[in-house]
C-alpha cells in the first residue's frame, strides 16, 4: 500500500517523462481491424452511456456528486 505522498511523487515523476504522442497521425483502422473490435466498442459505449445516466439519477436522489 502506498501513501498519498508516494503516489504524488510517482505521478509527478511520471508526468515529467511522457511519451510523444503523434496526434496528427490519426487512428486509421483496416476493415479487418474495425470488424474485430466493433462489438467490443459497441458494448463499451452502451455501458458508458447507461452508467452515466444511472449515476446521475442516483446523485439526484442522494443529493451528492457522482464521480
Amino acid at each position: 500500500m502506498h501513501t498519498s505522498r508516494e503516489w504524488l511523487a510517482y505521478y509527478k515523476e511520471n508526468g515529467e517523462s511522457l511519451l510523444n504522442i503523434p496526434w496528427g497521425v490519426g487512428g486509421e483502422l483496416t476493415e479487418k481491424e474495425r470488424s474485430a473490435i466493433a462489438a467490443s466498442v459497441q458494448a463499451f459505449q452502451i455501458s458508458e452511456r447507461s452508467e452515466g445516466i444511472e449515476g446521475t439519477e442516483i446523485s439526484l436522489i442522494l443529493k451528492t456528486d457522482y464521480f
